[in-house]
């Protein structure tokens, strides 16, 4: 009897905290949930044929860039574009991209070079700007400009086409940005419509839903793909309609009636599971080709068309659950398509209640299992009522696109399972906490991932394998920490470890360790990596590529002077060393050691010695292809009997 009462007081309370946790919503918590949306979504994804799309997407992509030279182009190239899709009749085009400055290669722009005769410069000055070129163009055809938001309040914000709020406007919870920033006014005068193509990131940094509707101050911004399909079918505003959940209602108004969105109450639509169809794209290098009007003319007729970039150089890049790395304008043209198809997910706003509901339901039925059931039997049962709530919830969601959160009754069903089965789930809980605060600091995040999982590699031994080491030192750090105060000192190299940090483990690098103003990182452990020896090359590029940007920052910081700037020096090689978790047993630290390590650190050093940011040796250049290097020569290092062969690193020519 006692032992009853006990469990049931123990479920109870169980069952409360999740509750309390589920209202609480703790970003684990709604990782977990939304981790499980992704999974329904996969099982049911959206398949759209080319045929059947309304977008199509004129591609920034590489053929293109190698025709018409790197970005940005001259805005006359946008004009040939526009105008070549006027003529072959696409309904409207949107641009993902901001022209927020004058195109420098302009003849009035041309003709202020003082450098140029002067009867040259009177000649450009009696030409069009690009500028007006493309304004003229835009009259071709309705274009709807991009618009991007900024953390810094604007002053002005202009005129969008949301034109009405029904219902008291005070209760529309909307993601917020303090500004925006936008294009310059020639353009934006011959603009059909302006939206913003900022996407915020879920806790776990993927992209799931997009900002449909936001805030700007007083004004409210439809995104990008949004107002182009307003634009596209001849819509004239937008309507929002508020209500005690927030945004209850948004719809755009055409002459044949209003188009509603499923748009959730913070403004947010979700993004539908849509395969990545590359055959949705057309490049701009043939699309601007002498015959690219007649060969495309039929997949451009009546279609919207986005124009944007999947050239990984230009970094348009956002990371989705259901297709990584994809670029920014894909999400705009998947919603387009979810919204004309009628196949946009959502979540009703009694779901919750239901949900709440279910996980208690759920609770009892697994107390009940557990309490009558022998424990093979009850985990049978409680497995048998696991696969029923997730396959009501692909139900769900494949009749009605509704995203119901399993994880709930999946949560229930853990704390109904008996105090053996709470007090295992809890040892291995506290074991994966353990390993992501030992680890998390200086190993990548899918790293952490598969370490907290396969925990059994943490054992105090180590292993020989094949790494690739990287030593990064600040030049000149005694001249330019004379003088500093302590605090000044330590929030500036925080800052700098900060962004150096992330970009070595965005290409799979481990942090070993920070020894005064060096950084030591190697790739291909703990987990294999086998390309480790290019992965730290891009690194060592994308490190360099990042310093401008850090000392805009530090100087606007104020933690750097003028005259200072911060510059680094980067040495790789690639070797066998031994890696693993060395020290005692109550301190211990998971590093790799060896001569390869040495060799590593010597070559860092090599970087002031002949003047080049990024030194790699003979072994690691054999083994990355596509890298443009210089010859260095056969150097003395300190600790070696013969001459090492070395050469800078200047840039991947793929």
């Amino acid at each position: 009897m006692f032992r009853s009462v006990y469990r049931q007081m123990l479920l109870a309370g169980l069952i409360l905290l999740l509750t309390a946790l589920r209202l609480w919503d703790p970003l684990w918590i709604e990782g977990l949930r939304l981790r499980g949306f992704d999974l329904v979504q996969q099982l049911s994804p959206l398949r759209v044929e080319v045929a059947d799309s309304a977008v199509i997407v004129l591609d920034i992509d590489e053929e293109s860039i190698e025709q018409f030279g790197q970005w940005p182009w001259p805005r006359s190239i946008i004009a040939k574009l526009l105008d070549a899709c006027a003529e072959a009749g696409a309904a409207a085009i949107g641009l993902d991209m901001l022209f927020a400055e004058q195109d420098r290669t302009s003849p009035p722009v041309l003709a202020q070079q003082s450098s140029l005769p002067a009867e040259l410069r009177e000649s450009l000055a009696t030409l069009p700007s690009h500028e007006r070129l493309l304004a003229h163009a835009m009259g071709k055809i309705p274009t709807v400009l991009a618009w991007t938001a900024t953390e810094h309040p604007t002053a002005d914000s202009p005129a969008t086409a949301v034109s009405a709020v029904l219902g008291d406007a005070t209760q529309l919870q909307l993601v917020t940005f303090p500004g925006v920033s936008g294009n310059l006014p020639t353009l934006e005068e011959a603009a059909a419509g302006r939206g913003l193509i900022t996407v915020t990131q879920e806790p776990d940094g993927l992209i799931r839903r997009i900002p449909a509707i936001s805030r700007v101050g007083s004004s409210y911004w439809p995104a990008l793909g949004l107002e182009l399909l307003r634009v596209g079918i001849g819509g004239s505003s937008f309507i929002l309609e508020a209500g005690p959940t927030g945004l209850e209602g948004a719809m755009v108004q055409t002459a044949q009636g209003a188009l509603k969105m499923p748009v959730s109450g913070d403004g947010r639509l979700w993004l539908r599971n849509t395969p990545f169809d590359s055959g949705r794209y057309i490049s701009i290098a043939d699309m601007l080709a002498p015959d690219g009007v007649d060969r495309f003319r039929e997949r451009l007729e009546d279609r919207l068309v986005l124009v944007g970039s999947t050239f990984s150089g230009l970094g348009d890049r956002f990371q989705l659950p259901f297709s990584r790395y994809l670029p920014g304008v894909e999400i705009h043209a998947q919603a387009i398509d979810a919204l004309l198809q009628g196949q946009v997910p959502s979540r009703p706003p009694w779901i919750l209640a239901a949900e709440l509901f279910g996980m208690g339901l759920t609770a009892l039925l697994a107390s009940m299992l557990a309490a009558r059931l022998t424990p093979a039997a009850a985990l049978a049962g409680l497995g048998l009522l696991l696969s029923l709530h997730w396959g009501m919830a692909w139900i769900a969601f494949r009749q009605h696109l509704w995203l119901t959160d399993a994880t709930l009754p999946t949560m229930a069903l853990l704390a109904a399972g008996g105090v053996s089965l709470l007090v295992g789930y809890l040892r291995t809980a506290r074991e994966r906490h353990w390993i992501r605060h030992a680890f998390s600091r200086y190993l990548p995040e899918p790293v952490v991932d598969k370490l907290s999982q396969h925990h059994d590699q943490l054992r105090l031994r180590g292993e020989t394998r094949e790494l690739t080491l990287m030593f990064s030192d600040v030049r000149g750090f005694t001249t330019l920490s004379e003088g500093m105060p302590p605090e000044q000192l330590g929030q500036l190299m925080n800052r700098l470890f900060t962004g150096l940090t992330a970009v070595i483990q965005t290409h799979g690098g481990t942090i070993d360790k920070y020894v005064g103003d060096c950084i030591m990182a190697f790739w291909n452990a703990p987990l294999s990596d086998q390309e480790h020896a290019l992965h730290a090359c891009q690194a060592a590029l994308a490190m360099q590529s990042k310093l401008p940007e850090l000392n805009r920052e530090l100087h606007n910081e104020g933690l750097l002077q003028r005259d200072q700037l911060i510059r680094i020096g980067v040495g790789i090689h690639t070797g066998t060393a031994s890696v693993g978790n060395f020290g005692s047993r109550q301190r211990f630290a998971y590093t790799a050691l060896g001569d390869t390590v040495n060799l590593a650190s010597r070559l860092e050093g090599l970087c002031k010695t002949h003047h080049v940011g990024i030194v790699i040796s003979a072994e690691t250049r054999a083994q990355v292809r596509g890298v443009r290097t210089k010859l260095l020569g056969e150097v003395p290092v300190r600790g070696r009997n013969a001459p090492v062969m070395v050469y800078s690193l200047e840039e991947f020519t793929t």
